[in-house]
């Protein structure tokens, strides 16, 4: 020790204090001169450093235990820069749209979303900026890796610096293609009940065959695919069958 001829960090060591509280010390060693005999004076110092240690490893734990809520979360979540690249993913956002971290680290919300949702979608996140909102939460489409499209809720929310100014953005993903999927099964139950419904409220006002005919196909050609129909009467007496009106064409 007494042969320091510069500065020497020692590290840290637990000591015990007379009331028996655990400590934490920073050690470090430095001379300080010479006596005549050739000896040299050093000074050492030891430094509290026991809050500064337990605000660490409260850090890294509070850090770890964030990782591990991100990743292991039931929807996807990301951080996004201003400019719109992803800078952080987790695994279950990969899967809703089929990229790797390391694929999807290397674009943007821009490059998976899907061209008819994105100025919408720009529209909410300059409301985020200017402060006008503080979150929203949008049904969107991505476009997956494959260019299939899947429909996803989002939530935004910005995360500001200490002096106000803008960071990043905080995503929540929901894949909602079951839900979407079960929507548009129920928009065309009831399109077909509407169609029914005015094609019995149309058949009990008409009077003639041929006008009834006309309602029916033209009601028909709604509730069906098909690229041609016709409307059939049968003679059962005679075994003849006439056709009293005929839409579309056959392939």
């Amino acid at each position: 020790l007494y042969d320091l001829d510069r500065r020497v960090d020692e590290g840290e060591f637990e000591i015990t204090t007379a009331s028996g509280q655990v400590r934490v010390w920073d050690f470090s060693s430095a001379p300080l001169g010479q006596l005549l005999d050739g000896r040299r004076f050093v000074i050492s110092t030891a430094r509290d450093v026991t809050e500064i240690k337990q605000a660490k490893i409260a850090l890294q734990k509070s850090e770890a235990k964030f990782r591990s809520t991100f990743e292991q979360a039931a929807v996807g979540m990301a951080h996004v820069a201003l400019d719109g690249k992803w800078l952080m993913v987790n695994q279950k956002l990969c899967q809703i749209v089929g990229y790797t971290k390391e694929e999807l680290l290397q674009k943007t919300f821009q490059d998976i979303t899907h061209p008819e949702d994105l100025q919408l979608y720009l529209k909410y996140l300059h409301q985020v900026l200017a402060g006008e909102i503080s979150t929203y939460s949008i049904d969107k489409r991505y476009i997956c890796k494959d260019n299939s499209h899947v429909w996803i809720n989002l939530t935004v929310s910005l995360v500001r610096s200490e002096n106000g100014e803008p960071e990043y953005f905080i995503s929540v993903i929901e894949d909602i293609s079951d839900r979407k999927k079960l929507e548009l099964n129920q928009q065309k139950t009831l399109k077909r009940l509407s169609n029914l419904h005015q094609l019995d409220k149309a058949i009990i006002e008409a009077q003639q065959p041929q006008a009834i005919a006309e309602i029916a196909i033209n009601n028909i050609r709604q509730l069906l695919t098909c690229q041609r129909a016709s409307i059939v009467t049968f003679a059962p007496d005679n075994n003849t069958a006439t056709i009293l009106v005929t839409q579309g064409r056959a392939k």
